[in-house]
């Protein structure tokens, strides 16, 4: 079994990439990333690379700690119009 390298402070660059923000948790996450990838065959387009999720903390208005994940999916090309 091969063995996964780490690096820290690595940028990531991606074109071309469609995201959804979730914010309520409430949300099901496998409708969400079945949505995205709807619309993406849906505008005759189609999804490169694995679904990315990135997790982010903040501080909302009062001052608490919130969390919002993001869900990004890459398209091998540039989608105009997205409603």
């Amino acid at each position: 079994m091969s063995r996964l390298e780490f690096d820290e402070n690595k940028s990531l660059k991606l074109t071309n990439v469609m995201e959804y923000k979730i914010k309520n948790w409430d949300t099901n996450f496998y409708i969400a990333v079945e949505q995205m990838q709807s619309y993406i065959r849906a505008k005759g387009t189609q999804q490169v690379g694995p679904l990315i999720q990135y997790t982010r903390t903040f501080l909302n208005e009062t001052q608490e700690l919130d969390v919002e994940l993001i869900l990004m999916l890459q398209c091998n090309h540039y989608i105009h119009n997205v409603e």
